[in-house]
């Protein structure tokens, strides 16, 4: 996917559509009443909650009366894969009210694939977005939907789109950070925290006894454990 080509003007939405892509459209609509060639990829689901469903219908029905917005639809993760490969930049606007991103999978995903994003700086996404792999607008506390704001995204969509050098520093460093996304240190963190745990556990003659008394190596206890034991 590395070697395929990139087109310039494609920009990609890839989270779930109440997570903001009604900011996204908004930002399009923007860019082009600024006779922006840049055009907005939208991938979509197929599991939509039924308490959402009015709201996706009324989404995807905007987005097809634009002339600088394409539906992909549900993508199987290569077809999306290839997406993030040849696009530009990936957008995260974000959207108004408490929720905030935990851990942003697109992001991490993008960046993989060197493609640089531009994101609304709420929940975890500073976390998973490092400045250097794309560009971060606002903060917890904005309002998407200000005209502040929205200008202010669709400026630095614009800015990313048509400066090379900064594309291409923002893409090394966004491969550069995922290569530390996995789950080795994780991995490593539970280690050493069980291993902690039973150091702890086998340490205490009381535990012990009652662990040999359950197994039924009651013979093997020390002499101290069985001391223990019987006071």
């Amino acid at each position: 996917l590395e070697r395929l080509p990139r087109d310039p003007k494609k920009l990609l939405y890839g989270s779930r559509p109440e997570r903001g892509l009604e900011t996204a459209l908004v930002v399009m609509e923007r860019l082009g009443k600024q006779g922006s060639d840049l055009v907005l990829h939208v991938a979509g689901y197929d599991n939509s909650p039924p308490q959402l469903q009015d709201y996706y219908n009324a989404l995807w029905s905007r987005a097809q009366q634009m002339p600088n917005v394409r539906l992909l639809g549900p993508l199987r993760q290569a077809q999306w894969h290839r997406e993030l490969a040849t696009a530009r930049a990936l957008i995260y606007p974000g959207v108004n009210g408490e929720f905030a991103e935990i851990s942003c999978i697109v992001a991490m995903e993008a960046q993989a694939a060197g493609t640089p994003v531009i994101a609304l700086k709420k929940g975890a996404i500073p976390e998973t977005l490092p400045s250097q792999a794309g560009i971060l607008v606002g903060d917890p506390d904005t309002d998407v939907m200000s005209p502040t704001y929205l200008d202010l995204f669709a400026t630095k969509v614009q800015e990313l789109a048509t400066t090379d050098p900064l594309w291409r520093s923002c893409s090394f460093a966004g491969r550069e950070h995922a290569s530390t996304l996995d789950w080795s240190g994780v991995a490593q963190q539970w280690q050493e925290d069980w291993a902690r745990r039973l150091a702890e556990r086998a340490s205490d003659p009381w535990r012990l006894s009652l662990h040999l008394q359950r197994t039924g190596e009651r013979e093997a206890l020390a002499p101290e454990s069985r001391a223990v034991e019987a006071t």
